[in-house]
């Protein structure tokens, strides 16, 4: 420890990279369990759409149906009575807005339209014959509930066999009907930050939900900057991509999970700090006190060593004076004699 503070840019760069390795492998490491939490929400979020989609579809199959199974309507087919139209249709009702319909259309067997009508607040660009066309042929011969296009937009659209109201009795015809795809009704709740139609991109699918009436929907999910974007493919039975959706949503999770991880390096490596601070102060009081008491020893050991240099020398000086006074003794001897 002594030999390591002593070159203090030697320990200073060792924990400079210590810490920085240790927050990148944790930034990435506890990051990476966010951005997964990040994929399971947007996936609940987007399971949520389609189940919305599905809600639709059903409450269009279930009021078509219906229709579909009056003994009137099965009468209709064949007879074209006006009564039937009066009663359900008259100009000034409301029958399709009450129902939550944009269009419903009554074909015979051969397909041959036998009365259409629209919601007086639908609009087309085309006329309503090219649209009934394009509709009934898009449509596959299939009974089911699918989503149509026409003229770049998009139609939840329900076909029923008409039968009588027991099921008994041969097929008449078919009633078709629908209401158009509206982004603001996808996301009532407001989940999302932005819902696109038909978008552009075409992606490589790297997950997939399923619908109870969509056939096949492909999910392209990718985090990008502040948002989690992701692309939904709807298919039909010949798996062509028959609509397509473009859903943003902030990543909120992967967010806060940014900051939380950046909180917890901060407080980590501030306590890295404090202990590495805790340990310099220590080893350095450590060797002040081994140099206090080094000291001492020097200074204690020149004074035993001046003291035995000075006993030494009074035993020198000791030894001189006897031997002196032997000298004279022997010097007194002949004189006395």
């Amino acid at each position: 420890m002594k030999t390591i503070f002593k070159n203090r840019y030697l320990v200073l760069i060792i924990f400079i990279l210590y810490l920085l390795t240790f927050n990148i492998l944790s930034y990435n490491y506890f990051l990476e369990d966010f951005k997964n939490l990040e994929i399971k929400e947007n996936k609940k979020n987007l399971s949520s759409l389609i189940n919305k989609i599905d809600n639709k579809l059903e409450n269009i199959y279930n009021i078509t149906n219906d229709y579909a199974k009056w003994d009137k309507t099965y009468d209709f087919i064949l007879t074209k009575d006006k009564q039937y139209i009066y009663d359900l249709f008259r100009s000034n009702s409301n029958t399709l807005a009450d129902l939550g319909l944009d269009f419903m259309i009554f074909q015979n067997l051969n397909y041959e339209t036998i009365y259409s009508n629209f919601n007086k607040n639908f609009e087309l660009k085309k006329n309503n014959n090219e649209f009934i066309t394009q509709i009934i042929q898009e449509y596959n011969k299939e009974e089911h509930s699918t989503i149509l296009t026409f003229d770049n937009r998009y139609f939840y659209t329900v076909k029923a066999s008409i039968l009588k109201s027991d099921s008994t009795g041969k097929i008449r015809g078919y009633l078709f009907a629908g209401k158009e795809v509206s982004v603001k009704e996808l996301d009532s709740a407001a989940i999302f930050d932005k819902i696109k139609i038909n978008p552009k991109e075409e992606k490589k699918f790297n997950d997939s939900l399923n619908s109870r009436y969509l056939h096949k929907i492909d999910i392209f999910a990718t985090l990008k900057d502040k948002d989690i974007n992701s692309y939904l493919y709807f298919y039909n039975h010949n798996k062509q991509i028959k609509f397509s959706l473009k859903v943003s949503q902030k990543k909120e999770i992967y967010i806060k999970g940014q900051k939380q991880i950046l909180i917890f390096n901060t407080i980590i490596s501030s306590l890295f700090i404090v202990l590495l601070y805790i340990l310099y102060i220590h080893t350095s009081y450590q060797e002040k006190l081994k140099k206090e008491l080094h000291e001492k020893v020097k200074e204690e050991i020149d004074k035993q060593r001046k003291q035995e240099q000075l006993l030494i020398q009074q035993s020198k000086l000791a030894a001189m004076g006897e031997m002196i006074g032997n000298i004279a003794h022997q010097w007194r001897q002949p004189l006395n004699a």
